[in-house]
């Protein structure tokens, strides 16, 4: 018996007394769901010693937004702190199609760098959209703030560091006038 896509009700005449074995196929971006009426479970077999009705159940799949291990910072859902992934990653699950936006949130000390997987198209923007109408995997990069020095020396004296020297944002910085 073949009832078609699209919730199609259909019969088909059979001997009394045969089995009858129904297979549930699910279209694209669907699964099955389980049997309703006189067949229960994932197998729907029926012995036709009288009439049955049968229904056969599909959902949409799901898609799922996997957010990898990263350290300092974390990532979020726009708007709210849903996936907070740092050090464990964490994985989210959406409605096909559905049009979400990450944000890369760096801890004090830190900026954001890059985005890795799915969002790897947003390049260093802190802000990633996807639209999910596959499973999705991401990863954002974040490195510590680094600031400039700039010493140098003034009317006859010197340092024992003149010129321009890169200092991470936890590091201290010394200067002997000498």
């Amino acid at each position: 018996i073949n009832c078609g896509a699209g919730g199609n009700n259909c019969q088909a005449q059979v001997n009394s007394g045969d089995n009858v074995t129904l297979n549930a196929n699910p279209a694209g971006g669907y699964k099955f769901d389980g049997w309703t009426g006189d067949c229960s479970g994932s197998n729907c077999t029926v012995s036709m010693g009288s009439n049955k009705t049968v229904g056969a159940n599909f959902k949409e799949k799901k898609r799922d937004l996997t957010i990898e291990n990263f350290d300092n910072g974390r990532v979020e859902l726009q708007g709210t702190a849903d996936c907070l992934a740092p050090n464990n990653g964490c994985t989210r699950t959406f409605s096909k199609g559905e049009s979400i936006t990450l944000e890369a949130d760096p801890y004090s000390k830190y900026i954001f760098d890059t985005w890795t997987g799915d969002c790897s198209s947003a390049g260093n923007s802190s802000t990633c959209n996807l639209t999910m109408d596959t499973n999705k995997t991401v990863g954002a990069n974040f490195s510590i703030k680094q600031h400039t020095v700039s010493v140098s020396s003034q009317n006859g004296g010197s340092t024992n560091k003149d010129g321009n020297h890169t200092v991470n944002t936890q590091d201290s910085f010394s200067v002997t006038a000498s």
